[in-house]
């Protein structure tokens, strides 16, 4: 876990932060670091409930419905964002 914090660390998300709110964040409920093989899907756009955060290597963001790739994505890059921004939209239109 000490290299994922020193990961962390180095990322622009948490530029100037200091390392004991870095802590904080990774015992976040619902914060989990996960590795991944290539060829292994993340999570897809029907499913998706998270936010990621790419530490390290390279992942591609296709269109689910004919394999087009959409995005690529190296370190520090943010997926799932736009997923999260429609549900928050989506919320406040429907609690007005």
């Amino acid at each position: 876990m000490e290299n994922i914090k020193k990961l962390l660390a180095g990322i622009f998300l948490f530029e100037n932060v200091d390392s004991k709110t870095i802590n904080a964040c990774c015992e976040l409920e619902g914060c989990s670091i996960s590795e991944y093989s290539p060829g292994d899907i993340m999570q897809d756009y029907k499913s998706a409930q998270n936010i990621g955060l790419v530490l390290s290597g390279k992942a591609t963001i296709i269109s689910g419905d004919d394999g087009v790739i959409i995005r690529k994505l190296i370190k520090d890059d943010i997926y799932g964002v736009a997923k999260f921004i429609e549900e928050c939209r989506e919320f406040a239109l429907t609690h007005k």
